[in-house]
C-alpha cells in the first residue's frame, strides 16, 4: 500500500521554526513528524487532500490545513519526549504539555473539523408501533391490570 503523501515539507516547518532543517537526521526526523501530522488531520477530517495516484497533494490544499500539519509537527519536533519543565541556574519554567509526540489541540481540531465531509450517519431502524394505550378520553384511570379501567 502506498502512503499519501505529506501535507507539508520539511521546508515548511523549516520556515515555521526560524531555523534550518539540513542535517540528514534532522531532515529524517522532520519528514516522520509531517507525515504523522498529516495522518491525524486526515483521520480528523475524513479527506485525504491527495490526487488519485495518492502521490501529489492536491494544488488547492486549504491555508488552514497545511497551517494545522506544521504547528502539530512542530510540537513534536521541538519536544519530542514531552518535556513539562526546564532549568538554567536559578531560573525554573514549566510548560503545558497536552500529550507526548504529534497531536492536535482543541483549536486544532475544531479548524480541521470544518473540512470533515458531511456523511450520513449510517443505516438504522425507527420503531413504527406502540402498545394499547388507555382511550383518548380523559375520564378514565388506568391500573396496572391490562384493560382494567376506573372512572374518573
Amino acid at each position: 500500500m502506498v502512503r499519501p503523501a505529506p501535507l507539508a515539507t520539511p521546508e515548511d516547518l523549516s520556515d515555521w521554526l526560524g531555523e534550518p532543517i539540513t542535517e540528514e537526521t534532522d531532515v529524517k526526523r522532520a519528514e516522520r513528524v509531517i507525515r504523522f501530522a498529516s495522518a491525524l488531520v486526515r483521520k480528523e477530517s475524513g479527506r485525504t487532500w491527495v490526487q488519485d495516484d495518492g502521490e501529489t497533494v492536491i494544488v488547492d490544499l486549504p491555508d488552514d490545513i497545511s497551517m494545522v500539519v506544521v504547528q502539530a509537527a512542530a510540537r513534536a519536533y521541538e519536544n519530542p519526549n514531552g518535556q513539562t519543565s526546564d532549568g538554567i541556574d536559578d531560573w525554573r519554567g514549566t510548560f503545558k504539555v497536552e500529550e507526548v509526540g504529534v497531536y492536535l489541540t482543541a483549536t486544532e481540531r475544531a479548524m480541521v473539523g470544518r473540512f470533515r465531509s458531511v456523511s450520513s450517519g449510517g443505516l438504522g431502524t425507527v420503531a413504527t408501533t406502540r402498545e394499547d394505550s388507555v382511550p383518548a378520553s380523559t375520564g378514565w384511570v388506568p391500573t396496572d391490570t391490562p384493560n382494567v379501567y376506573f372512572p374518573w
